[in-house]
């Protein structure tokens, strides 16, 4: 038997804030809270194998810097949809169970590990995001911006302004009243 490496030990945290959320998929598909749990699990490790097979974060930042200024947004729309398959999936999946703050948490440790900077501003009831300082070019960020765009998008917060250039993404986003 293969011994476990610590790299390889991967941790899901249900809170009481997703009990609702388990309880009516398990409605909806007929099936107890805990095999909809499960599945839930089961889907997610199978979107992270994907991803660490494929070793995605390595190679998506090196096609994006060959595809640099190749493309106008619209093109680039199904390679987005090709390329980024196992990463949207697996933010589709758990974004809408991730509360406001824990998702701008996640989004920012995400680019300080990949050596970016983001950067956010509340305002009149608006959070800006802003991802600055990157190297890698337009399409880089463009893919990225509209990513976590869609990410706060699927868990239901208003976004809206999403801007995009060689230098930044930006967008904004309604604070929920708590």
């Amino acid at each position: 038997m293969a011994v476990k490496t610590k790299d390889e030990v991967i941790s899901l945290r249900f809170t009481k804030d997703h009990i609702n959320s388990i309880k009516k998929l398990a409605q909806e598909n007929n099936i107890s809270p805990t095999k909809a749990a499960e599945n839930i699990i089961n889907n997610h490790l199978d979107v992270l194998d994907k991803c660490f097979k494929r070793q995605d974060m390595i190679i998506q930042r090196s096609e994006i810097k060959k595809l640099y200024n190749r493309f106008t947004k619209k093109e680039l729309d199904p390679w987005i949809k090709t390329k980024y398959e196992p990463t949207v999936s697996c933010m589709q999946l758990f974004s809408p169970m991730l509360k406001f703050e824990e998702m701008t948490e996640t989004m920012s440790s995400w680019f300080k590990q990949n050596g970016h900077h983001l950067y956010y501003d509340d305002k009149d009831g608006l959070r800006t995001i802003t991802c600055a300082n990157s190297d890698m070019g337009y399409n880089w960020l463009y893919v990225n911006g509209m990513i976590y765009f869609k990410m706060f998008n699927d868990a239901k917060h208003v976004t809206s302004d999403f801007k995009s250039d060689e230098e930044s993404f930006e967008f904004k986003i309604k604070i929920p009243e708590q």
